[in-house]
């Protein structure tokens, strides 16, 4: 599979949640975050992903790897509520100490999400808000595995994926001590999802071989999943600088945990991943 495919399929439903989600919200004025009067932002942030996954649909072994990171966002703040589009995508080598392979992965995250402010404490003097609502997501990712045929001594091509379109509950807590800095704690937890992963058999299955010739038929073989068959939290703390009225600097910390026991429990896959990207954002 090509490295730019995952890039690919994010960017179409990024564009696809643009037009058919928020076809309002690049119509909003500008106006101060705490006011009455909606305000819109744009933040572009790359970084560095800790990336650990054991897959024994492909081997025993944990491979883990350093990828490059990077985030798009869209915002928009109306009163006490907030919808954000968000996407990032990672991409890189991985490696065991293990089990020495040629491992290529891509994973790339779509969401987007609404909340609404349902209570406000001063602590310290400075507001903190908790917002609460919900959402929808995609999730893909998928792993080129090349291992060394062992009768033959060739070099033998494989591949695993994992894809999640889910329902999601998304928490937020927001504080914002005197000064230019904020602060943003988000927690999201999909409710239900439908989850695909290599059936077993590897190529000599029919299904398998579609998503070889077509990586966008692995969307359609899903099955739909509770939360405790399909795993699944995000977490990301978030710092934001004002540096003038409408340019930002933002940082953020994000952690990920996926877990699936398809197509077996044998053959199940879990993942975490620590991801650090920083950049700017443009409001207006």
């Amino acid at each position: 599979m090509s490295p730019w495919s995952c890039k690919t399929i994010v960017a179409c439903t990024v564009l696809c949640l643009l037009v058919g989600i928020c076809p309002s919200a690049f119509c909003q004025t500008k106006a101060p975050l705490t006011g009455s009067r909606a305000v819109s932002s744009l933040a572009l942030s790359v970084g560095v992903n800790d990336f650990n996954q054991r897959d024994r649909y492909l081997s025993p072994y944990t491979f883990s790897g350093t990828l490059f990171a990077s985030s798009l966002s869209y915002r928009v703040r109306n009163g006490k509520d907030l919808q954000k589009i968000e996407t990032s995508v990672s991409l890189g080598g991985l490696s065991s100490n293990v089990q020495l392979r040629d491992v290529y992965q891509d994973a790339g995250v779509v969401s987007y999400s609404y909340v609404h402010s349902l209570a406000r404490w001063d602590v310290m003097n400075s507001p903190l808000d908790i917002l609460l609502g919900g959402g929808i997501s995609s999730l893909v990712m998928n792993t080129d595995f090349n291992s060394v045929d062992n009768v033959y001594g060739t070099t033998v091509y494989d591949q695993s994926w994992y894809w999640h379109h889910s329902l999601n509950l998304v928490i937020l807590a927001e504080y914002r001590p005197a000064g230019r800095g904020s602060f943003a704690l988000q927690f999201t937890a999909p409710v239900v999802g439908l989850v695909s992963r290599p059936k077993n058999g590897h190529w000599l299955n029919a299904d398998n071989y579609e998503v070889i010739r077509n990586f966008g038929n692995a969307a359609v073989q899903g099955l739909l999943e509770p939360f405790w068959n399909a795993p699944v939290a995000f977490m990301t703390v978030e710092y934001t600088h004002s540096l003038t009225e409408h340019l930002n600097l933002r940082g953020s910390y994000s952690f990920a945990y996926v877990g699936s026991d398809r197509p077996a429990d044998i053959l199940s896959m879990g993942m975490y991943m620590n991801d650090i990207v920083a950049g700017a954002e443009w409001v207006f």
